[in-house]
């Protein structure tokens, strides 16, 4: 077991595939192993960033006759989720802030791990830590057992409420077809089938509608009305809230991607988003949902809900819940169930739930249960020196 970086030597970068490789022994051998919709630590592209990431201090672990490395301290500024603009605001300018990964049921190991980061905290730095919020103890025992006299732990984010993320999620069901997943023609493909149909009313102008790419004129318009709702959401969150605008834009000209739009005067005020591709999701436990929702991946039946935005001079106007019946109208035109899932923080779980179930239950073609409450939690905490 050595040390792999901060000496001064270059790294070598490692293959992709033999990272990815790694990454799957890593995630076997976490102490932790009941998935859950939620992803404790790194996701795949995380492990990789940090594996090549010469900031980064790594372990070598012993994983049967493979040796892996593994990620122990993590400067938080390489993970971009990490609002990093905040917790240096309630932790200081020059303080070190690094997040520390989950790490493998080895008692050597974790302990040599436990000693570089006690180190850390000791020369003034601040560590970061996620966690399940109803079993936090697998994340934060090892440290407190032998080192809670020397270090305290507190949550993580600015005032004095807890900051943490509701994972929710659904299956939502058309008459005939109750939790039946069946082999479907994209969302706006039927769409564009509907109205071909007069089934449905184009609204170029004015009205609700499917699109398949964001035009390039558009684009720009539509990312400072994403980023200005989602930079007010977590603003005081530990976690960025949304996507950052190079990922955002790729999203919105990427076909695979449910874009449900409304527009007035031929201008875009409201934006509902919905992904099919876990790939896209790294804040998702793949896993987890393989194992519950296997069928409805197969069929193209899983919709991770991204969110709605509208144009603040705009709401008011029911453009929220018209965006979401046409989505549920096209899904009934479907012939298939679906799963349907959305993280929320405390804030946005005061309206996200309801407005999406309300939606999905007044427009009388389906039906959904259990949105009313989440599935999982994640929790995040800061442990630093007592002194």
């Amino acid at each position: 077991m050595t040390e792999s970086n901060k000496t001064g030597i270059e790294n070598v970068r490692l293959d992709d595939s033999l990272a990815i490789k790694n990454y799957s022994a890593y995630r076997k051998c976490l102490t932790e192993t009941a998935p859950s919709p939620q992803l404790v630590g790194l996701s795949e592209q995380d492990y990789i960033d940090a594996i090549n990431n010469p900031e980064v201090i790594k372990l070598d672990f012993e994983f049967g006759e493979d040796k892996i490395e593994i990620p122990v301290l993590m400067p938080a500024s390489t993970i971009f989720w990490y609002n990093t603009l905040l917790l240096h605001d309630i932790y200081g300018q020059n303080t070190d802030i690094d997040y520390a990964p989950p790490l493998p049921s080895d008692t050597i190991f974790t302990d040599k791990a436990l000693e570089l980061q006690m180190e850390f905290i000791s020369k003034g730095g601040v560590l970061v830590v996620d966690a399940k919020r109803d079993n936090p103890h697998s994340r934060l025992d090892p440290i407190a057992e032998k080192y809670s006299e020397k270090f305290v732990v507190e949550n993580l984010g600015a005032g004095d409420d807890e900051r943490y993320l509701n994972q929710y999620i659904s299956v939502v069901n058309f008459p005939g077809h109750a939790n039946k997943f069946a082999n479907a023609d994209t969302f706006y493909n039927i769409y564009s089938g509907l109205l071909s149909e007069g089934k449905i009313e184009a609204a170029p102008e004015n009205g609700v509608s499917l699109i398949d790419v964001i035009e390039e004129d558009e684009i720009d318009a539509i990312w400072q009305l994403y980023n200005e709702s989602f930079a007010k959401l977590g603003e005081n969150h530990p976690i960025n809230a949304g996507y950052d605008e190079l990922t955002f834009k790729k999203i919105l000209i990427d076909p695979s991607v449910i874009k449900a739009i409304n527009r007035s005067e031929c201008k875009i005020t409201t934006l509902c988003l919905f992904l099919t591709d876990l790939s896209q999701c790294p804040w998702l436990d793949p896993d987890y949902f393989y194992e519950k929702y296997e069928k409805a991946i197969e069929t193209d039946n899983l919709l991770i809900f991204l969110g709605i935005v509208t144009d603040e001079a705009k709401r008011g106007n029911d453009y929220a819940t018209n965006v979401i019946d046409l989505v549920i109208e096209v899904g009934y035109h479907r012939n298939s169930s679906a799963v349907i899932t959305f993280e929320c923080n405390e804030i946005s779980q005061n309206v996200t739930p309801f407005l999406v179930e309300s939606a999905i239950e007044n427009c009388g073609i389906a039906e959904t249960s259990g949105i009313d409450k989440p599935i999982s939690q994640l929790s995040f905490f800061a442990i630093k020196s007592a002194t």
